[in-house]
């Protein structure tokens, strides 16, 4: 399933692999991090300053919108040169793909879930995955950052992995389908004024949340690493 998802992908990208062609930089619509214009562009807190750091680095470059969820896959396979914008950096990842410097980094992640839900209503993030049939909504293939992923892990099986976005995932906390879930406050506060039913909601700041994860630029390993070096110098001027 996953081979011919890949194989799929790769051939519908009109000339995309050439290597006279603009290295195609997998991204998706997830305000305010990556917001898609009105001319097939993309801006945002993330976007913006990955589109200066590829144009200040002379490295042509194409916006290609995929489902967040099969970015990894395509970036894992390496068939062919490609990237994808704004992933967190783990060891895991770092098997198969390069990293840049980061390019952005969020603010503490925040939980957020039902005010009338007496599981929120503890003093740390730890003793709230720690109690019996709390469960959690992640996207799949998602990493919060290794200590978050660590604290989870260690935990019961709490996740809850769906393949929707943070809309829809906030939606389903409305309905209490789940009890909770983790996101950056940035795009909490993008996002809480386009839910009806949004005053039911609350975010809880713990003190074990560890500062927000950096985001970076993620890329296949035949991407050559001087190209690498040559987006951490532009990256480093932006910062």
């Amino acid at each position: 399933m996953t081979s011919k998802l890949i194989v799929g992908f790769f051939a519908i990208l009109p000339n995309a692999l050439s290597a006279e062609e603009p290295v195609p930089v997998l991204i998706y619509d997830r305000p305010p991090y990556y917001e898609r214009q009105d001319d097939g562009t993309f801006s945002g807190l993330v976007a913006t300053p990955i589109q200066q750091a590829f144009q200040d680095a002379g490295i042509p470059f194409s916006w290609t919108t995929a489902l967040f969820h099969t970015h990894l896959e395509v970036i894992r396979s390496d068939e062919h040169p490609i990237c994808a914008a704004g992933w967190f950096q783990t060891e895991e990842r770092e098997e198969y793909a390069r990293f840049t410097s980061p390019i952005y980094q969020d603010q503490p992640l925040i939980v957020v879930g039902r005010s009338d839900n007496p599981q929120i209503w503890v003093a740390t993030f730890e003793e709230l995955i720690s109690q019996e049939k709390v469960e959690m909504l992640a996207p799949i293939g998602f990493s919060f950052g290794s200590e978050i992923d660590q604290k989870i892990q260690k935990s019961q099986d709490i996740v809850r992995q769906v393949a929707t976005d943070s809309l829809r995932n906030l939606k389903r906390i409305i309905n209490g389908f789940e009890d909770f879930t983790l996101m950056p406050p940035e795009e909490y506060s993008y996002l809480i004024n386009q839910l009806k039913g949004s005053e039911s909601l609350l975010q809880r700041n713990f003190p074990d949340i560890p500062p927000g994860n950096t985001r970076h630029i993620i890329c296949s390993k035949s991407f050559p690493v001087e190209r690498i070096q040559l987006l951490n110098d532009a990256i480093s001027h932006i910062n």
